[in-house]
């Protein structure tokens, strides 16, 4: 049995169609479309130490060299899982999983998304040096697997705009795994940029899979799948046909429903906070005063995505930077990021 050490950096990604209750294990209940981004990643770095016997998968892990119970466990399932339906191997080894984050964990930014992408890129590349030639497309099946974990993750495994969940707007398209959807997106759309505004770096009040949990009885439920598969179809027509006034009518209102479904859920939750609809309401002044299609979203979390095209950044960042920044009565951290590549492999080392 040989040893390995390989490590991934996987970005985060934002969806602008949200993906919002599940079907079956980790398969969602409508297609949702994502931006990946470039700024906002995690690292993570796995040793494959092989084991005497077939007891593994034995499992350490630290989160910014501290450990995390929780997430350790939260792990050792998901990988246990992997071990007994689709990674066999796993059992004869010891995974020792360091990873860190570009930005607050559990804020409503993707994490888990970003982390889980990471960790199924590590095990995929091992499981491609045991079984080589086994057949497969790399990517697509680090999608299958990430989104064993979380299922966001299954769009973090490829770069610039991303689909996942079966549509017959998208070719191949599937539930188990996501798919890139660039060849069909306008260039201007292919530079655009993200600025976060971190209102809150407080970890959510909700977690994502107690969120999804939410929409089984929801009383909006089959309304809300129903509006997600016209907003899929009609921005992927968007990003096609460069329709920015309506890019941003889509993108607003999917983050909007995703945090009126919280509000309306049993429990309800409010993500939100002052300084959230405060930003929301200074966006939509910009954008009626220039005409700039500057807009905003939303994940789980009261943190906002500023989505806007490079050739209008100057403007937008200087609103940002000049008027929003100043106005909120609390400290504010700002990130600027941007439509990214997808994940990199940083090494990948074995015993021969």
């Amino acid at each position: 049995m040989r040893s390995f050490r390989v490590k991934w950096k996987s970005p985060a990604n934002i969806a602008l169609v949200k993906y919002w209750g599940k079907n079956g294990h980790q398969l969602p209940a409508n297609a949702s479309l994502s931006m990946t981004l470039s700024e906002a990643f995690a690292t993570t770095e796995v040793t494959f130490s092989p084991l005497k016997n077939e007891g593994g998968p034995v499992v350490t892990f630290t989160f910014e060299n501290n450990t995390n119970e929780i997430f350790q466990q939260r792990i050792e399932r998901y990988l246990q899982y992997l071990k007994e339906n689709e990674m066999p191997f796993l059992q004869h080894y010891r995974l020792d999983i360091q990873s860190q984050n570009s930005f607050p964990h559990s804020a409503g930014i993707a994490s888990s998304a970003a982390f889980m992408s990471s960790l199924a890129l590590c095990l995929c590349s091992v499981e491609e040096q045991l079984y080589e030639g086994i057949g497969y497309s790399f990517f697509e099946r680090a999608s299958y697997i990430a989104r064993l974990g979380s299922g966001s993750a299954a769009r973090s495994v490829y770069g610039g705009y991303v689909s996942w969940g079966r549509s017959k707007h998208v070719p191949h398209s599937s539930d188990e795994y996501a798919s890139p959807v660039n060849k069909t997106v306008h260039p201007s759309f292919m530079h655009y940029v993200d600025t976060i505004l971190i209102v809150s770096e407080k970890p959510k009040a909700v977690s994502s899979s107690a969120g999804h949990r939410l929409m089984n009885d929801h009383p909006f439920q089959l309304a809300r799948y129903r509006q997600a598969a016209l907003h899929h179809e009609e921005l992927l027509r968007c990003l096609l046909c460069e329709d920015r006034q309506r890019f941003v009518e889509i993108v607003e209102n999917e983050a909007l429903q995703l945090h009126a479904l919280m509000m309306t859920s049993h429990p309800s939750y409010i993500l939100m906070e002052p300084a959230t609809l405060f930003v929301i309401q200074q966006i939509r002044q910009f954008r009626s005063e220039t005409g700039i299609p500057v807009c905003f979203t939303l994940d789980a979390g009261p943190n906002i995505h500023v989505l806007y095209a490079k050739d209008e950044s100057v403007a937008v960042e200087n609103f940002i930077n000049n008027q929003i920044i100043p106005s909120i009565a609390q400290p504010v951290r700002v990130m600027y990021d941007r439509l990214g590549n997808g994940p990199e492999q940083l090494f990948f080392e074995f015993d021969k």
